[in-house]
């Protein structure tokens, strides 16, 4: 099955990535930080992705004239978590967070954590400004 992708990454060129950086260097060249982009331990790559937990159903068969094939479930569709996860130029990766959708995370989810993840919440568990601003500063 083909991938989704919206027009604005389909229509992404290397000239633009290019450009990208080269912008980059220029602005901390004139902020007096360019030092920074020689050391690795300073450079750092970041990404989050959503694991839902009520994810679709596979594939049936069903007569042509069927008008909906349904699988029912207990859960919201869309309740996901998120999960952020970095390294550095240096290969070192950095302590993971998870998001959650809860308003307070049951204990039993906190103690249950691998020793250095982090947690936070959000009202549908994916990563907002907040939680990624907790995170740099704090982790």
């Amino acid at each position: 099955m083909a991938s989704n992708i919206c027009g604005s990454r389909g229509e992404l060129k290397e000239t633009n990535i290019r450009n990208w950086f080269y912008e980059i260097k220029e602005y901390f060249k004139a902020e007096g930080i360019l030092d920074v982009l020689s050391n690795g331990n300073r450079v750092f790559n970041v990404d989050e992705t959503a694991l839902f937990l009520c994810p679709k159903g596979d594939k049936v068969l069903a007569q042509k004239s069927q008008k909906g094939v349904y699988n029912f479930n207990q859960n919201n569709e869309k309740e996901c978590l998120t999960v952020l996860l970095g390294d550095n130029a240096n290969g070192l990766q950095t302590p993971p967070i998870i998001i959650f959708s809860y308003e307070r995370i049951p204990s039993s989810i906190v103690f249950s954590m691998p020793r250095g993840y982090s947690i936070g919440n959000s009202e549908n568990g994916w990563m907002n400004s907040a939680n990624f601003y907790e995170y740099i500063v704090n982790i």
